[in-house]
């Protein structure tokens, strides 16, 4: 992507940041002259035309908050008709406060009030609008230091309280711990997005202002364990990790992590009057502030947890690490779809040293555990291994679902001539992608559906299909076309101007030579400052 020209007038520079929908980019903006953060969707989410209009739309409301100082301005939002690139572009501020906070630890107390006022104007403008911006973190917070100002930026997909969500798989979170240690309860147990009002903001923003406090997390980023903290574990005070903050502060952060979301602020408004009270020195009694300092307890049950809308594995990990408590042993029932795999219990998250404590083939029943929580893998010859499959053992005897095994397949590509290199992307669930390879080439194990196919040869065009990966293993042939490619010279008046070929900068201006062009249409694009593209 670096060096691209998008939409006709960002060059994309370098990579900023990166998120599981999309990828944030600094780039140079051609007219009016200046630099900018493009924002861009990543290619395997470019064919979900939900997701597509999801982030298209709900950036576009953002437009709203052009002139609000602590609100990030989004300067544009579109498809790049060339490329099919999706993609916003907002304004490039100086460094994050998670930056900040690894680089020097726990901020000083008139920095962290001075945080939650503009972030806490920042969620008033947002709520305002009916929105809810769900993923409020340091390391969405950036500093503007030449006017000492906090921006909150990264607004994420499906902010919009009325629409349908799909719910995240288990991979996704795991690897996303860092938003997940900034989860409210209810985001958790969310079935859709009406579940997650304004509030959830808040308890966000009360995991942010421990951690720029203290310099550490209210509860350790560890997955699971920290989403089951989040639900179950009262939030410790954080004069225990910095004596130095002041009470006010203090109390803000813990009425912000109160679990039930009655119990925090009901909007910015007052959220923003507590600062203030607390900066000039004020302390709240618990009946005035609407919840006790330190309350931030109360158990959920496991019946509340179930009806979440979180992957079921993490549901079931949450009840094995903290709802069950100890008991005798029992006796648990594991079969897969088809039967006939080979399983490996392990006690706890399994993790890369762990040894398995009990091993054979399914069906079969286990006695003899302790409840809690326990990892499983299963394997079966010409289907997807499942590792780590997160189980919850409860008292008495359980047969649990059977876990359905994806069905593995393989593709065979060659090609004429020989000695061409074959790649393969599937272009559904994570996207996975297969490195090229000289033909004949064969890819395996492959998840059934769609997957992009290319094939490419030194002078020769670059063949690229879609190929269904059904029931049965296939091979596909493919002969190349020759091309010819030819040198040109480029000429300008004045001369001077940068040359794009294909949205991709030639290295010297014109008037330059330009060698081996394809045969063909190609797309040339000159620009000079002071003169039109």
């Amino acid at each position: 992507m670096s060096g691209k020209i998008l939409a006709g007038r960002y060059e994309i520079l370098e990579k900023l940041g990166e998120g599981g929908y999309a990828h944030v980019w600094k780039a140079k903006q051609l007219q009016p002259e200046g630099f900018v953060a493009v924002k861009i969707l990543l290619e395997e989410h470019a064919g979900d035309p939900q997701l597509v209009e999801e982030f298209l739309q709900e950036a576009g409301l953002y437009v709203e908050f052009r002139d609000d100082p602590h609100v990030v301005t989004i300067l544009e939002c579109g498809t790049d008709p060339e490329t099919n690139t999706h993609y916003l572009v907002m304004t490039l501020l100086d460094g994050t406060v998670e930056d900040e906070v690894k680089a020097g630890g726990a901020l000083d107390p008139d920095k962290v009030f001075r945080i939650a006022e503009h972030v806490g104007r920042a969620l008033d403008s947002v709520h305002r609008k009916n929105l809810v911006h769900r993923d409020v973190k340091l390391s969405n917070i950036m500093h503007l230091a030449s006017s000492d100002r906090y921006v909150l930026t990264d607004f994420g997909i499906g902010m919009v309280q009325e629409t349908a969500e799909k719910t995240a798989n288990t991979q996704d979170m795991s690897s996303a711990v860092g938003t997940w240690s900034y989860a409210s309860p209810e985001q958790i147990q969310a079935k859709n997005k009406k579940d997650i009002g304004p509030r959830s903001d808040f308890y966000s923003l009360g995991i942010a202002l421990y951690r720029a406090a203290t310099g550490e997390y209210p509860f350790p980023p560890n997955f699971p364990q920290v989403m089951i903290d989040h639900v179950n574990t009262p939030a410790p005070d954080p004069r225990e990790k910095t004596p130095a903050i002041p009470a006010g502060l203090a109390q803000i952060i813990l009425r912000c992590l109160e679990k039930n979301p009655d119990d925090r602020y009901a909007s910015a408004g007052e959220f923003l009057e507590a600062v203030k009270h607390a900066r000039a020195g004020g302390v709240l009694d618990a009946e005035e502030d609407g919840a006790a300092v330190g309350g931030a307890g109360g158990l959920m049950s496991l019946r509340n947890l179930l009806v979440g809308g979180i992957a079921i594995l993490i549901i079931l990990a949450a009840a094995g690490f903290g709802l069950f408590g100890g008991g005798k042993s029992q006796k648990i029932t594991i079969d897969s779809i088809p039967t006939g795999a080979t399983y490996k219990l392990y006690q706890g998250e399994k993790m890369r040293f762990s040894e398995p404590m009990r091993e054979g083939i399914v069906p079969a029943q286990i006695e003899g555990l302790e409840p809690g929580a326990y990892s499983l893998d299963l394997a079966l010859e010409g289907y997807f291994p499942v590792d780590g499959h997160v189980i919850a053992v409860e008292p008495g005897e359980q047969e649990l679902p059977p876990i359905a095994l994806d069905k593995a397949q393989s593709l065979g590509v060659t090609a004429t001539p020989a000695g061409a290199h074959a790649s393969l992307t599937w272009l559904e669930g994570d996207g996975a992608s297969y490195a090229a390879r000289p033909t004949p080439a064969t890819f395996e194990p492959l998840h059934l559906g769609q997957h992009r196919l290319e094939v490419m040869h030194d002078g020769f065009v670059p063949y690229m299909d879609t190929v269904v990966i059904g029931d049965r293993n296939q091979t596909v042939s493919v002969k190349l076309e020759p091309t010819h490619r030819v040198t040109l010279w480029l000429f300008s008046d004045p001369a001077g101007a940068k040359v794009a070929i294909n949205g991709a900068l030639v290295s010297q201006p014109t008037n330059c030579e330009v060698r081996e062009i394809p045969s063909g249409p190609q797309t040339f694009r000159l620009t000079l400052e002071g003169y039109a593209p």
